[in-house]
């Protein structure tokens, strides 16, 4: 674990003293930063946010890890994360999570309200047991949200068993207003064993507060609003009246990585019809309604330069668009600028290598919200590479065993420390296009939703499924009705 800076190292220069953040500034009351270096020739001073490695990274129960790392503002104030492939169960006092105490959903949820401590971060998704009795499910957890065809019966959940066949992962979420009050749309991927095949709309309620029967109700779940070509929605940005779906498309034969490529909807609504952003063969662009090909994506990449990349996202600072991506060395990181929000993307500047340990770096997420005086605050997952162990055997003969990134995820100690969300503030990143600091980044996601001044209802979409069955308000599939309580019966709400 990293020291926290309490003050500047003696040992910069007066020039480099003047990149650094006033860490008195009040704004940054309450943040734990972590001194890394100083970037991109001395303008950018980069800082570990320890706040939120401690409130995410550092858990002994229950959730304790997970990648795909998004976050939504809601209207009250609150903060909506998602996150994909999750580690649930018991963490040892020497940070290693054995594999027998622990499983992985495919998807997990928590609303944020407030910025202490790790409570503030409230778990949506079910616990298998909180019973000691119980020390097979003791904390493991089940699916936020379950799969409509998913196979698995009520015990079998409810013993923690993940369904490996048919399952959603997370991408990113924004809201609309519907009956003038706000609905959280995030955008899920549909999974099989083959891969992903759908794009699919969980709806949820937001009146009340986390613990009421309406707060985060999946009110419905939209399957098939657009056709699947890729992972369009991974990063979005709401402006100018759409939501900007932003994915990547692998590029050619020869080469490694992905393009950055471009959708949209046509209002606010995720529901509502997409549009894709295509270069003809011709060399024009145009927004089509007929999803690309796979052909067409390819010549479709949305940055000026043949560039490849793991992961990216995309957002605005004042006029202008930004995209920071880590590029596919899976090391440093980048940031382009451009005049709209679908490109091009140009005058790209390295900002800062990650460092050599961590360097399987992915699922790169900006986070607007979190800045405090205008820095670029990110968060980023890491996919712990394979290592050799050196182990005595027979004869006292050195014996070489191969231990695979995901095994390292229970292998040893400290080993629940891997396959965490780290995050990054980087302060003074205007500098390297040349403009001014002039406060925190825009909240895309709350701006749109504030200028919205009507509802933006969602339409009978033709794949919308109102889930047929019984289900409680976590959208879990039941056996039976219960004898109290509140809960769903093919897509009604029913109060015992």
């Amino acid at each position: 674990m990293r020291h926290t800076i309490i003050t500047l190292l003696s040992l910069l220069t007066a020039t480099a003293q003047a990149q650094q953040p006033n860490l008195n500034d009040p704004a940054l009351n309450g943040v734990e930063l972590d001194f890394i270096k100083l970037a991109a020739a001395n303008r950018v001073g980069v800082y570990a946010d320890l706040t939120y490695w401690n409130f995410l990274a550092v858990r002994y129960h229950g959730w304790n890890g997970g990648d795909g790392t998004h976050s939504t503002t809601l209207p009250d104030g609150r903060t909506f994360w998602s996150f994909g492939s999750s580690h649930f169960g018991l963490v040892s006092e020497n940070r290693q999570r054995k594999a027998a105490l622990n499983n992985r959903p495919h998807n997990a949820a928590m609303i944020q309200v407030g910025e202490e401590t790790e409570d503030d971060f409230i778990t949506l998704n079910a616990y298998a047991s909180i019973s000691l009795a119980d020390p097979d499910a003791y904390y493991k957890g089940r699916e936020w949200l379950r799969h409509p065809d998913s196979k698995l019966s009520e015990e079998e959940e409810a013993q923690g068993v993940i369904d490996n066949d048919v399952y959603f992962e997370p991408d990113d979420a924004t809201l609309i207003k519907y009956a003038g009050k706000p609905r959280l749309q995030v955008l899920v991927g549909g999974y099989t064993s083959s891969g992903r095949t759908e794009n699919a709309v969980a709806e949820y309620t937001l009146d009340g507060d986390p613990g009421d029967a309406e707060y985060m109700q999946l009110k419905t779940l939209h399957r098939n609003v657009a056709p699947y070509t890729t992972d369009y929605g991974y990063s979005m940005l709401e402006d100018e009246g759409h939501v900007y779906l932003y994915g990547r498309i692998e590029t050619g034969t020869n080469l490694k990585g992905y393009y950055p490529v471009v959708a949209r909807t046509q209002s606010l609504n995720l529901c509502s019809p997409w549009e894709y952003y295509i270069c003809t063969e011709d060399g024009n662009w145009q927004w089509q309604q007929q999803p690309p090909t796979k052909e067409e994506m390819q010549r479709s990449g949305i940055i000026s330069s043949v560039v490849r990349m793991s992961s990216y996202s995309v957002f605005r600072y004042n006029d202008k668009y930004y995209l920071c991506y880590i590029a596919d060395n899976n090391r440093t990181l980048w940031i382009a600028t451009a005049d709209d929000p679908f490109g091009p993307f140009k005058q790209r500047k390295t900002v800062y290598d990650i460092q050599e340990e961590l360097k399987n770096a992915t699922r790169l997420t900006v986070h607007p919200q979190l800045s405090r005086t205008g820095e670029l605050v990110v968060s980023y997952n890491v996919d712990p590479i394979d290592i050799t162990v050196v182990s005595k055997g027979d004869n006292d003969m050195a014996v070489e065993t191969l231990i695979s990134g995901d095994e390292r995820n229970f292998y040893d100690w400290t080993s629940a420390d891997l396959d965490q969300t780290h995050f990054l503030r980087l302060f003074n990143w205007q500098a390297l296009f040349g403009v001014s600091n002039t406060g925190p980044l825009e909240d895309a996601n709350m701006l749109a939703y504030d200028a919205t001044a009507i509802d933006d209802v969602t339409t009978d979409h033709a794949a919308t499924t109102a889930l047929q069955g019984i289900y409680d308000l976590q959208g879990r599939r039941l056996n039976k009705e219960p004898e109290h309580g509140i809960f769903i019966r093919n897509g009604k709400k029913i109060i015992k």
